[in-house]
């Protein structure tokens, strides 16, 4: 067992509930998803993000990247597609603001007169392409998928408001 497993092993409350028990480190270039409990190491998960060939954070929607930053899970919900969707607060403060300065600097595409938006619905999800998974093919239009073994663990594991950090 690991560490954090043991962690949650020897929990005797309902503090498992408590979203401030609970972290999940994301690295993109890696392909790794982990989660910590009570600060030890609890589980590594491989992951596959954005079929953008630009590295970076996500700037705008339809841009097919992975946002980078500090999000935390405010919503779950079954998904008929990808078994469960784990949703993020994105764009929090700190995208709006990157989302501006892009927009002013010109680089957000416009459709006529309108430019798009920051985009949102972005989320920790399962798979209906696991070879693509399975290979670190990144294929999402933004969101982070892991298999779906892994999802249906990860939805009973973490808790609505658990921090979630995504790095590159």
């Amino acid at each position: 067992l690991t560490p954090g497993q043991e962690a949650l092993n020897r929990t005797k409350d309902l503090s498992y509930l408590n979203p401030i028990n609970w972290a999940v480190m994301i690295y993109k270039s890696r392909h790794k998803l982990i989660v910590y409990y009570k600060g030890h190491f609890y589980k590594s998960y491989r992951a596959v993000f954005g079929r953008s060939l630009r590295s970076g954070p996500k700037l705008w929607t339809g841009d097919d990247r992975t946002p980078e930053g500090v999000y935390t899970i405010d919503e779950k919900h079954r998904s008929k597609r990808f078994t469960w969707f784990l949703g993020l607060n994105y764009p929090n403060f700190v995208d709006r603001i990157r989302y501006e300065r892009a927009r002013d600097e010109g680089l957000v595409p416009a459709i006529g007169r309108h430019r798009l938006g920051e985009g949102g619905n972005i989320g920790i999800h399962g798979t209906d392409e696991p070879v693509l998974n399975s290979g670190d093919i990144n294929w999402t239009t933004g969101c982070i998928s892991v298999s779906n073994t892994a999802i249906d663990e990860l939805n009973t594991l973490l808790p609505v408001g658990t921090l979630v950090i995504i790095k590159p």
